[in-house]
């Protein structure tokens, strides 16, 4: 059964979400020339657009890692029924050899947790670093908006969001 829609589609849509909050912000525009953190709501606007932009990040990465899973589970999945399939043609008869010859299916908990492959890892480790790191990224956001100034903040942390969205591809570089 193919269920590699799914994830798919929540990472499409995830990734759609991140582009529209990243437009939005674009022609919203970060301001220039105010010095010193903000001295209204408003002023905090393009650090609400960056927070937003890493909360989608985050279900990007999380919608990575179960799509990763779901379609090496799959793929897995097809090599088991052609293994299968090529021994019942060797010996019909023997339904006994089968199970003998150590066929086993491949399951989604083995996958997600003990899989060797570099993919399902890289999904693992980014959604899992990002999920570490997010939260003082935020606290740091927030103070050097509030301490220092909105602009420096909103610009060093689209820099940040720029540099975390390239972290399953360095990953898997050996």
């Amino acid at each position: 059964m193919k269920l590699s829609y799914l994830p798919s589609a929540a990472f499409y849509s995830a990734v759609a979400s991140f582009l529209t909050v990243v437009v939005v912000a674009y022609q919203y525009g970060i301001p220039t020339g105010g010095e010193g953190p903000g001295q209204s709501a408003e002023d905090y606007i393009p650090v609400f657009f960056v927070t937003v932009a890493t909360i989608l990040l985050l279900y990007i990465f999380l919608f990575q890692q179960g799509g990763t899973a779901v379609l090496e589970h799959e793929r897995l999945w097809g090599e088991y029924l052609e293994m299968k399939q090529a021994r019942e043609k060797s010996s019909p008869n023997n339904k006994t050899s089968l199970l003998n010859n150590n066929l086993q299916k491949p399951s989604m908990v083995e996958i997600k947790y003990w899989s060797k492959n570099l993919s399902v890892l890289a999904a693992d480790r980014c959604a899992g670093n990002f999920q570490e790191q997010m939260i003082p990224f935020l606290i740091t956001l927030y103070s050097y908006a509030v301490f220092v100034g909105v602009e420096g903040a909103a610009k060093t942390g689209w820099i940040w969001i720029i540099f975390r969205s390239y972290y399953a591809v360095v990953f898997k570089k050996p």
